[in-house]
């Protein structure tokens, strides 16, 4: 007997191993593919060419369709110029731009031709994905991205009218209009009352990120309000500035509601302005909501789903440690409202217990009800610093 996991049954789906032959053979809208959400990201199984069906994870915050150079060279794709992609952590990399012919997304939706810049993902994406496709595989049609049922819907003649979603303030922006740059849905989310202009991201595992120059125009780095630390990167690498992660609410985006969302938010010394967006909203908060797509609109209707809301992550350590340019290992950041910061740790602390920063990450990076011991020098003194973790967002 075969037992497939959920990854390789969408795979099969794609090659018509799982479908039903009736299914095969009527077409009739909608075009229906299978979508996973799976280790926080989305994925689907495509086809390039007579190539057996792939896993892709589906970025609707990257304007370009990524590839691994290996699978490139295998199915000899040519090379048609080359691109220069970055992201938060200004590392730029070039890569070649292959084309491919006959790209089929989960068995369903053929592509003629699709352009792909060559990357080598290293740990950025798990082994067994191909690369990304980005979000003009859905501002590119009217379609329904149905995460709870699992569903990607391609409404080929347009999308019906659909009574119980709501029309997102919302609109399709980046594309340059010629396939090279994809259009990527931004919506108007509100935070606290206030309007946040949020690309919709499924790259993105979290919840809502706040890019620097918003933090820095609504004062949000505030050292009154709790908050645990983040370092956040993308495709450039990591930025040079940690992000705190503080609760902030409530939050509102068309139907969906939530009443004090933990919420990401980059150092507004981080950079200048890098994007005319002042955010992205991630998965998390995105699997709550049935999307679908108008072409003629250019917005993006929603309605809420009746996926729970997932729990908060954050790190409750509540310290940062780095190593200093003289080789010891210090206390940079503590988050405040944290029980580091309630057992008097203060940034700046060099700790001398235990002697390596490897082992004083892993002795701070402890489950909440574990205690934590680090011994600390401060002003020439050395003296024992004792706390227990604990949720305090």
């Amino acid at each position: 007997m075969l037992t497939l996991g959920r990854r390789q049954a969408i795979a099969a789906t794609a090659a018509g191993l799982l479908a039903p032959a009736p299914a095969r053979a009527e077409a009739k809208p909608p075009i229906t593919t299978r979508i996973l959400i799976e280790d926080a990201r989305l994925w689907v199984a495509a086809t390039i060419g007579k190539d057996s069906p792939r896993l892709f994870c589906v970025d609707t915050g990257a304007p370009r369709n990524f590839l691994r150079p290996e699978i490139a060279h295998a199915l000899k794709l040519p090379v048609k110029g080359g691109q220069v992609v970055g992201g938060l952590g200004k590392r730029q990399v070039a890569g070649d731009i292959v084309a491919a012919d006959d790209l089929v997304i989960g068995g369903a939706l053929r592509i003629p031709l699709t352009l792909f810049v060559l990357y080598d993902f290293q740990q950025g994406l798990p082994p067994d994905a191909a690369g990304l496709l980005a979000a003009g595989i859905f501002t590119g049609r009217d379609c329904d991205i149905d995460l709870a049922a699992g569903q990607w819907r391609l409404w080929p003649s347009g999308r019906p009218t659909a009574p119980d979603m709501t029309l997102l303030d919302s609109r399709f922006i980046g594309g340059d209009g010629r396939g090279l740059w994809s259009d990527k849905i931004e919506v108007t989310a509100y935070v606290a009352g206030k309007p946040y202009r949020l690309v919709c991201d499924t790259g993105a595992p979290g919840g809502i990120l706040l890019f620097s120059h918003a933090a820095r125009a609504n004062r949000l780095f505030d050292d009154t309000t709790p908050f645990a630390i983040e370092p956040t990167g993308g495709f450039g690498g990591r930025a040079a500035k940690l992000s705190r992660v503080m609760r902030m609410g409530p939050v509102q985006l068309g139907p969906l509601t939530i009443d004090r969302p933990l919420v990401t938010v980059m150092d507004p010394d981080q950079s200048s302005r890098f994007s005319d967006h002042d955010g992205v909203i991630g998965l998390s908060l995105l699997q709550l909501l049935a999307l679908s797509t108008d072409i003629r609109l250019r917005k993006v209707w929603a309605t809420r789903n009746d996926r729970p809301v997932p729990p908060d992550r954050y790190r409750p350590a509540g310290i940062w440690l780095d190593r200093t340019d003289d080789g010891t290992v210090a206390v940079t950041v503590v988050g405040t409202g944290s029980p580091a910061a309630a057992a008097g740790l203060r940034a700046g602390d060099v700790v001398v217990d235990p002697p390596t920063l490897a082992e004083a990450i892993v002795r701070t990076n402890q489950p909440p009800g574990r205690e934590v011991a680090l011994g600390i020098r401060r002003d020439g003194a050395v003296s024992t610093v004792r706390y227990t973790v604990r949720p305090y967002l």
